[in-house]
């Protein structure tokens, strides 16, 4: 990696304004040196006040169960059950105080079944809480109506006049050229039209446009006057995803961020302090992770404090997975073993090795000698063999860890200065010692980034960071519900603005979502 780095304490992002923005020096500057930057003043045509609490529920029309994090240990994403519930029901939990929940990135490999969790905790708010069961993935096809092109999920919502796990992310190209040209197509699944020289099924449309526009998003596929898939502000990127996140956080969280006496709480009979994700000063931590993508963040309420890495710390940061490379344009790949038992290789685009493979073979077959084709079917070959030793060496332990992109490292050793009691900020500092000794002298090697709602963050793919969000104190709650929308955009491994990418499987691969989209705005 040769991009941006930090160099010394206490650097600073910088500001820019949207409206001052050179676009090409802006993707020199920044896009292509995989540096990030603050941006005031939202991309044009997003309907901010929309994605509002007070409005999101009939901006988006998503009457179908989400899944939701529970809270633990003050924070989301460490391994703990997710839960089922409506976006209403969210919403209604929020307006109560209840800060137990997050709503994240929706996959739809995880798509929530009808089992019941119970518990005392799910009296208060008067609603049920269901927990994901990951063995039924019906729920949804139920309720689509034969011979619906598309399901009313997509199709319901506004007109257009008022508008990552990396292991789960697809690489949609049909498998077989000969099936997609097959005369005795699927009644229940014909081409309905065409992307290159492949047809595109319903099955595959259907997909795409949930992929990229995770639910609850998805109605917005044909509101582009609220939601718009591309920006001008990074349009020579391709869009991987855009993603809703929700949650409730007051200044002061009762959850155990701090004591009755102001300080913040540590279980020295615990070998990890109990720390887990809470932080100093309250609020709810994502915790310190990376992601497989570059990223445009948009606070709709709340207020976010991101603390940031670079990607050149990695080796220093302690991840869950094992790092095998970091590609100059950020990507990090990690080794396949029980620490990342799902992991695919990447390039330093971002794509799955094998899955570039495979699309070669199919696509490209007669511009490839035999050697070359031997090459790429080992590539494949050698990735089965090893899913089918890995799948008897992985244990129960490792099926809960968080993703390999993940830092080991507590939230709290990330904000010690806000630790008032020096006795208790010691023995943080000791646990830091012993357990995470390569951190210490680079933890000052950081940026901090408070944002609020009227700006941007653009964060390059690979960059480090922990996010705590704020509320206010507000007799209903309303203050402290914090929304965002996520651009997620596939990482650019070229050298300048004219070719961003150094192939054009990317390009090819979009194509099919871009005609997806058509066909669904078309009727």
């Amino acid at each position: 990696y040769r991009g941006y780095k930090v160099t010394k304490p206490g650097e600073l992002l910088d500001v820019l304004s949207i409206d001052e923005i050179d676009f090409e020096q802006f993707a020199s500057k920044y896009v292509l040196a995989h540096r990030p930057c603050v941006i005031r003043g939202i991309i044009p045509n997003i309907q901010i006040s929309k994605f509002k609490s007070d409005e999101i529920i009939d901006t988006l029309k998503y009457m179908q169960f989400l899944q939701v994090e529970r809270k633990n240990k003050g924070g989301f994403g460490l391994g703990t059950s997710r839960c089922k519930m409506t976006l209403e029901e969210l919403l209604t939990k929020f307006k109560k105080g209840d800060e137990g929940w997050y709503l994240t990135t929706q996959y739809a490999e995880d798509e929530p079944g009808d089992e019941l969790e119970t518990g005392p905790e799910d009296d208060d708010t008067g609603s049920e809480v269901r927990q994901v069961d990951e063995s039924d993935n019906d729920s949804e096809e139920e309720e689509e109506e034969a011979g619906e092109l598309f399901p009313s999920e997509i199709t319901d919502g506004f007109s257009d006049t008022s508008s990552i796990n990396m292991n789960d992310m697809h690489d949609d190209f049909e498998e077989d050229e000969e099936e997609e040209n097959d005369e005795n197509d699927d009644d229940d699944d014909p081409v309905i039209g065409f992307a290159g020289r492949n047809g595109l099924r319903i099955s595959e449309a259907r997909a795409r446009i949930k992929e990229l526009l995770q639910p609850p998003l998805v109605a917005l596929a044909k509101s582009p006057a609220v939601l718009p898939i591309k920006t001008s502000l990074l349009d020579f990127l391709i869009p991987q995803q855009i993603n809703l996140w929700m949650g409730l956080s007051k200044p002061t969280s009762k959850d155990g961020n701090e004591n009755e006496n102001g300080k913040f709480p540590i279980d020295e009979s615990s070998s990890d302090l109990n720390l887990g994700r809470r932080v100093p000063g309250g609020g709810s931590s994502s915790g310190l992770h990376h992601d497989h993508a570059d990223n445009l963040y948009i606070p709709i309420q709340g207020f976010k404090r991101f603390t940031l890495f670079s990607p050149s710390n990695c080796g220093d940061l302690y991840t869950v997975g094992d790092i095998s490379r970091v590609y100059n344009s950020g990507v990090i790949d990690y080794k396949r073993n029980s620490n990342a038992p799902n992991w695919r290789h990447l390039r330093a685009d971002g794509a799955i090795i094998t899955e570039v493979a495979r699309y070669k073979l199919q696509e490209e077959s007669n511009k490839l000698t035999k050697i070359e084709k031997k090459e790429l079917l080992d590539l494949i070959t050698e990735e089965e063999e090893g899913e089918g030793e890995e799948e008897e060496e992985i244990s129960d332990v490792s099926k809960d860890l968080d993703p390999p992109s993940f830092s080991r490292i507590p939230s709290a050793l990330l904000h010690l200065d806000k630790v008032k009691d020096l006795e208790t900020k010691r023995k943080i500092q000791e646990y830091a010692k012993e357990k995470f000794p390569k951190f210490l002298p680079i933890s000052e090697n950081k940026i901090v980034v408070d944002l609020k709602p009227g700006e941007m963050l653009y964060l390059p793919v690979g960059w480090f960071h922990e996010v705590t969000s704020f509320g206010k104190e507000d007799q209903d709650n309303k203050d402290n519900i914090h929304i965002a929308l996520n651009y997620w955009f596939l990482p650019p491994d070229g050298k300048d603005l004219s070719k961003p990418y150094s192939d054009d499987y990317w390009s090819k691969d979009f194509e099919r979502t871009t005609k997806s989209i058509e066909l669904l705005q078309q009727g």
